[in-house]
C-alpha cells in the first residue's frame, strides 16, 4: 500500500506541474490576435491593417474634405483666365426740363461699349497664382494622408500590444491557480502552513485585476482607430497582425535624404510658389490699367448722330501698391525660415525613433535568446526545489514573477519597435515594413487620384 500511496502521489504532482507547463507555455516569436471581447457580437472577427487602410481611405472625413476644396480652386482657376469683361452703357440726358427741353424733342441718347485694357500680365499672373494654390492643396492632402495613417497605425500597434498583454495576463491568472493547485496540495500533507494557501488565493485575485483594466484599454482604442473611417461603434472584434513584424531599416543617413524629401517638407517649396505667384501678382497690380469706351451719341433734336470714345487711367498706382508687394516679399522670407526650423525639429524626431527603434529591437533580442530562457529553467528548477520543500513559497513566487515580468518586457519593447518603426515611416514617408503591415503603402495611391 505503501508503493501505491507514493505512485498515486507521484502521479498527482505530475498532472499539476503538467497544468503549471501549460501556463508557462513560451509563444513563438509570431504572436496573432485573437478574440479579446464580444463589444459587438454582429460585427467583423479580424480587422488587419491594410484593410483599415482602406476604411481610412475611403471614408476618412478629413480626406474626404479635400475633394470639395479641389472643386473650389479649381472653379478660381476657370475665374482667373478670364479676360475682362465688355460693359454697355446707356445715357440718356435733356429727357424733361422746362423751355426749349420741355418734351422729348431736345433729349440726346449716348450708347458706348467698353472694357480694360491690362498691363503687367496680370491675367497670367492670376493663372499661375491659381495653379500654384491648387498644387499646395494637393501636397496638403499628402500630409494629412500621411498623418491620418501614421495614427491609424500607431492605434493598430496599441490594439496588437493590448491583445498580447490580455494573453499574459491570463496565463498570470492561469498560473496563479496552477499555483494555488500545489500549495493546496502541500497543505494537505502538512508539508506547509495554511498561510501559504491563503497567500496564493489572493495572488490568485490579484492576478485577475488587470484583466478589466486591459479590456477597458482595448475598447478605446478600438474607437480611436475606428472613429479614422467614422465609425463611432467599432465593427470589428480583434485585429490580426504581428507584434514581431520587424522590418529592415536603411541607414540614418539614407533615413535623412528620405525625409529631406518627404511631403512634410516638400510642402514649404509648394508654398514657396505660392507666395512667389503673389509677389508676381502684386507687381503686376502696380501696373495701370487702361480703361477705355467708344459710343456713338443721338441727338432727337436734329436728328445728328456723334460718335466718341475716351479712357481713363490711374495714376500713381505703383506707389500705392509697393506696400503690397513688400508684405507678400517679406511673407516669403518668413516661409524659409519656418522650413529650416520644420526640418530640424523633424530631424530630431528621426534621429530619436532610429536610435529607440535600435535599442528596442537589442532588448527583444537578448530577452528572446538569453533572459527568458533562463528564467524559464530558473522557473521549472524553483518550482521543484519548492514541492520537495527545499525553497520556500516565496522563492518560487519570485521566480514567477521574474518570468512574467521578463515576457511583459519583451511585449513592450517589441511594442517600442513597432512604434518607432511606423513613425520613421511616417517622417520618412516611405514603407519599411510588409505591405500587409504598413500605411504607408496607400500613401502615393491616393495622392496620384487627382
Amino acid at each position: 500500500m505503501l508503493i501505491d500511496f507514493h505512485v498515486a502521489a507521484r502521479m498527482q504532482q505530475a498532472v499539476l506541474w503538467l497544468l503549471l507547463l501549460t501556463a508557462l507555455i513560451i509563444q513563438s516569436s509570431k504572436i496573432y490576435g485573437t478574440p479579446v471581447n464580444n463589444r459587438n457580437s454582429t460585427a467583423e472577427q479580424a480587422l488587419s491593417l491594410s484593410k483599415a487602410v482602406q476604411k481610412i481611405l475611403k471614408h476618412n472625413p478629413s480626406l474626404q474634405g479635400f475633394q470639395p476644396r479641389f472643386r473650389q480652386l479649381a472653379g478660381l482657376q476657370q475665374s482667373a483666365d478670364q479676360a475682362p469683361s465688355y460693359q454697355l452703357g446707356i445715357e440718356a440726358e435733356n429727357l424733361s426740363g422746362s423751355g426749349d427741353y420741355a418734351a422729348f424733342d431736345s433729349a440726346e441718347l449716348t450708347v458706348s461699349l467698353g472694357s480694360v485694357i491690362e498691363f503687367g500680365d496680370k491675367r497670367s499672373s492670376r493663372i499661375k497664382a491659381a495653379q500654384s494654390r491648387y498644387q499646395l492643396e494637393q501636397a496638403n492632402l499628402k500630409v494629412q494622408t500621411i498623418d491620418v495613417l501614421g495614427q491609424a497605425t500607431q492605434s493598430f500597434i496599441s490594439l496588437l500590444s493590448i491583445q498580447q498583454q490580455i494573453k499574459l495576463a491570463e496565463e498570470a491568472v492561469a498560473l496563479a491557480a496552477a499555483t494555488l493547485d500545489i500549495v493546496q496540495q502541500r497543505v494537505k500533507k502538512g508539508a506547509v502552513f495554511q498561510a501559504e494557501a491563503t497567500r496564493a488565493k489572493a495572488a490568485l485575485a490579484q492576478a485577475k485585476l488587470p484583466l478589466d483594466v486591459l479590456q477597458s484599454q482595448f475598447q478605446i482604442q478600438q474607437t480611436q482607430l475606428s472613429i479614422l473611417w467614422g465609425e463611432p461603434e467599432p465593427q470589428f472584434n480583434y485585429v490580426s497582425g504581428d507584434l514581431f513584424a520587424f522590418s529592415e531599416v536603411k541607414s540614418y543617413q539614407e533615413l535623412m535624404q528620405a525625409l529631406l524629401a518627404s511631403p512634410a517638407l516638400q510642402i514649404y517649396a509648394d508654398r514657396l510658389r505660392v507666395q512667389n505667384a503673389e509677389i508676381q501678382l502684386s507687381r503686376s497690380a502696380s501696373q495701370s490699367d487702361i480703361s477705355w469706351q467708344v459710343g456713338i451719341k443721338h441727338d432727337s433734336g436734329n436728328g445728328d448722330a456723334a460718335f466718341n470714345a475716351g479712357f481713363t487711367m490711374p495714376l500713381f498706382s505703383k506707389n500705392r501698391n509697393q506696400g503690397a508687394v513688400t508684405a507678400a516679399i517679406a511673407a516669403k522670407e518668413s516661409i524659409a525660415y519656418e522650413q529650416k526650423a520644420q526640418q530640424l525639429q523633424l530631424q530630431a524626431k528621426l534621429y530619436q525613433a532610429y536610435r529607440t527603434r535600435q535599442q528596442q529591437l537589442a532588448t527583444v533580442k537578448r530577452l528572446q535568446s538569453t533572459i527568458l530562457p533562463a528564467l524559464e529553467a530558473s522557473l521549472k528548477q524553483t518550482s521543484k526545489a519548492y514541492q520537495s520543500g527545499r525553497y520556500s513559497y516565496i522563492d518560487w513566487v519570485g521566480a514567477q514573477r521574474e518570468l512574467l515580468a521578463a515576457r511583459h518586457m519583451m511585449v513592450q519593447a517589441a511594442t517600442n519597435v513597432l512604434r518607432n518603426q511606423s513613425l520613421i515611416e511616417q517622417l520618412t514617408a516611405q514603407s519599411l515594413a510588409p505591405k500587409s503591415f504598413s500605411g504607408m503603402q496607400a500613401v502615393k495611391q491616393i495622392t496620384h487620384q487627382d
